[in-house]
């Protein structure tokens, strides 16, 4: 689908119902089922088809909404991500926190968002608004736009990256289980891997799950670099 007409699709409002016999669904019914689908069952379940059984009607009538699936998909993503949180949080530190865990939470309640957020593709309005409410967080320091830019995608890279490890607790716990016999066997050979896998299943940690300790421990290093370009920037005026 050419992304200027990604663009018109996303940034235009729906469309007005056309003359004649009233439509049984809307697109926001389409962009829904779509979802539940997605969720229920995996992005490749989502079929023009399997939408019009969702709603109940044929899969022609999909078509006075959507001009195909690509059209369909992304309007779903654009409807799944939701609204950023907003609201004042504190400081930056606390802002760009917050964004972060709720991200992580959006991409653990619609995981197939980690299939088609990525590469350059056109945002829609919702996803422009996140990072939208992450810039403004920083816009208080003194950053120019470009490292205010940088800063939002290295910790959103960051959120992806551990949604994308995470699975079901069951399946986790076979995995581990799994790993943790190979490991029994070849631990001479990786003695520090190991221990540290030992170490990060302990069930007496802290916190609230492995996957949640690694999401914070990584955020706290990215503010942390941000915190001592912030110092170096405020040190250089100071000086001059």
């Amino acid at each position: 689908m050419p992304q200027d007409d990604v663009a018109r699709l996303l940034w235009s409002p729906s469309p007005a119902p056309q003359r004649g016999r009233p439509a049984r669904i809307s697109r926001v019914d389409l962009v829904a089922a779509g979802i539940r689908i997605a969720d229920r069952d995996g992005l490749d379940a989502v079929s023009m088809q399997r939408v019009a059984s969702e709603v109940g009607v044929t899969k022609m009538a999909l078509y006075r909404h959507v001009a195909g699936r690509a059209e369909l998909v992304a309007l779903m993503v654009d409807e799944a991500i939701g609204s950023p949180p907003g609201g004042e949080t504190g400081t930056w530190r606390e802002g760009v926190t917050a964004w972060a865990l709720a991200m992580h939470r959006v991409f653990a309640t619609h995981r197939w968002l980690l299939e088609v957020t990525v590469g350059p593709r056109v945002l829609g309005p919702n996803e422009m608004g996140w990072f939208e409410a992450g810039l403004h967080v920083l816009d208080v320091l003194p950053l120019d736009a470009i490292e205010q830019l940088d800063t939002m995608t290295t910790v959103n890279s960051h959120v992806r990256g551990i949604a994308l490890q995470q699975t079901e607790p069951a399946s986790r716990r076979a995995l581990a289980r799994i790993q943790a016999d190979v490991l029994a066997e070849h631990s001479g050979r990786y003695p520090l891997t190991a221990a540290a896998l030992r170490e990060s299943t302990r069930s007496d940690r802290p916190g609230d799950g492995q996957d949640v300790d690694s999401l914070h421990f990584g955020l706290t290093r990215i503010l942390d670099g941000i915190d001592v370009l912030i110092a170096s920037r405020r040190q250089a005026r100071a000086s001059s």
